[in-house]
């Protein structure tokens, strides 16, 4: 278990938000089901959280239309803010860290703000209780939930996270996914969830949830609102992902089937991971070819076996019948052994 910096006398954080001129400090949030502020990551000690404008759709929120967030019923989602730690005591060489701070205001129970702290607690949940190993990998280190209320006397919930950077189709990167490594990253951190046993739900056709961090040349997975327990598409069970094929680029995409998982191969045709050959035929990629025609042997060597067993099925079904007809007793024997009787 980790152990957080104290604030005094208790675990604490200290922020300030753009626009404001003074700092709040923040309190861990009780989680209940066993989870404490010790469950999380540890923060930076003796560091103080300084952000920077959130955005929305790609625009900056100025702190009057910020600080009034979630205080109706039209507010959609929390805000994600950058922030940066700066050290309380001045150190040389003290290194500034990167961070998002999912924020949610208005949360008490009777505010409009209380869905959003209730969608945080359950994805930092899920972090805790499943995505230990692949925090800092596959996905954002994630830091616990602090509350508070803000210097403009706003309830506020905080869910601080690793910084990890931008999503995969914003403009600052190759739209058109030209670079060969970054198409192998991000189907790496989705595998990796995937061989963890959870699959996304979220990766349709759209790479929002997916971040990479240019500076670092890294890619993480975000948003778990949807997410759900994998189910092998060749055991039909839940469990970890088994892939038919090796996790590679090819002149054209496998079929799903083929590949072994639905969700993969729809990232791998999204981020382009897959070349635009034909997925079958002779002008398909040899090693696609070869998949196709074991996954054909397979189905036929499954078929041929239903049938014989069918078959076998038939003539029991044929000899019980007959076996039954020779010992069950004939009218005319039954009446000669009834006049016997008498």
């Amino acid at each position: 278990m980790s152990q957080q910096p104290l604030i005094g006398d208790e675990p604490g954080i200290e922020v300030q938000f753009s626009g404001t001129r003074t700092s709040v400090i923040l309190r861990p949030y009780e989680y209940g089901r066993g989870l404490n502020a010790n469950s999380f990551r540890p923060v930076p000690p003796n560091s103080r959280f300084v952000t920077a404008l959130p955005r929305l759709r790609g625009k900056k929120l100025p702190f009057e239309r910020y600080s009034t967030w979630c205080s109706d019923w039209t507010t959609q989602s929390s805000l994600v803010f950058y922030a940066e730690t700066f050290p309380s005591v001045r150190s040389r060489g003290a290194t500034r860290l990167r961070f998002a701070i999912k924020v949610a205001l208005n949360i008490r129970p009777d505010n409009y703000g209380h869905p959003h702290l209730e969608a945080m607690y359950h994805e930092a949940v899920f972090y805790a209780k499943h995505l230990g190993e692949l925090q800092g990998r596959a996905v954002p280190k994630h830091y616990g939930i602090w509350v508070g209320t803000t210097p403009w006397g706003v309830s506020v919930a905080c869910a601080f996270m690793e910084w990890a950077g931008l999503p995969y189709c914003s403009a600052a990167f190759d739209r058109n996914f030209e670079r060969k490594d970054r198409r192998a990253k991000t189907m790496a951190v989705l595998l990796a969830l995937h061989r963890a046993g959870f699959q996304h739900n979220g990766l349709d056709e759209d790479t929002r949830h997916i971040l990479f961090d240019e500076p670092r040349e890294r890619a993480f997975l975000v948003d778990f609102t949807n997410v759900e327990r994998h189910i092998c598409t060749n055991t039909g069970r839940v469990g970890p992902c088994r892939l038919n094929m090796p996790l590679k680029e090819y002149s054209g995409p496998p079929a799903p089937h083929i590949l072994g998982c639905e969700e993969i191969w729809q990232l791998g045709c999204t981020v382009h991971f897959f070349g635009n050959g034909p997925p079958a035929g002779p002008e398909a990629d040899p090693e696609v070819q070869k998949a196709n025609q074991k996954a054909t042997d397979a189905y036929l060597r499954k078929k041929r076996a239903q049938e014989a067993t069918a078959r076998l099925m038939k003539c029991l079904e044929e000899h019980r019948r007959q076996v039954l007809d020779v010992s069950a007793p004939r009218p005319s024997e039954f009446a000669d052994a009834t006049s016997a009787q008498r």
